[in-house]
């Protein structure tokens, strides 16, 4: 009888373990982050390496607007500064955005706009993916603080009395 006891606790524990493992399991999935915020980074196009400062804000259910600011990197120093806005989706479950440019606010000569296509990685602290224009290839972001830097030209300023997208 005790024998008996003892298989049928053992039972018991084993099943209790198994819902647990189960539950555990059931709560695995990919954490639901937002990409509004500040980014920083560079892509890839026919001018060479370009940093890449991005901020995007909610626009409604799915969909965001976005900030592009382009500038010279240390490697590159022959880049100019310039801006555009942006607009297009988020999903959610997929951690992909897609952005089309939409307004020129400073167009240096010979530059083009582009759009791009990226995903959120780990926790949502970095981005990446393609740059969709002519000869350009990608793109790498990471979330940064919302500092504005002197170097941002006025008509790219995402503050008081500049451009909101």
């Amino acid at each position: 009888m005790i024998r008996l006891r003892r298989v049928a606790q053992g039972a018991m524990l084993a099943a209790m373990l198994v819902g647990v493992a189960m539950g555990a399991i059931a709560d695995i999935r990919p954490a639901r982050v937002s990409p509004a915020g500040a980014w920083a980074g560079q892509y890839h196009c026919a001018q060479g390496a370009t940093a890449l400062d991005l901020t995007i804000t909610p626009a409604g259910r799915g969909r965001v607007r976005a900030l592009f600011f382009f500038h010279a990197l240390a490697g590159n120093p022959h880049v100019p500064p310039g801006c555009f806005t942006m607009a297009g989706r988020y999903d959610a479950a997929a951690r992909s955005i897609a952005l089309k440019p939409t307004i020129w606010l400073l167009r240096p000569a010979h530059f083009v706009w582009v759009g791009l296509r990226g995903t959120l990685g780990g926790a949502g602290g970095s981005m990446a993916g393609r740059i969709d224009g002519p000869g350009c290839t990608d793109f790498s972001l990471v979330r940064v603080d919302r500092t504005v830097s002197a170097r941002v030209p006025a008509a790219c300023r995402m503050e008081r009395g500049a451009p909101t997208v």
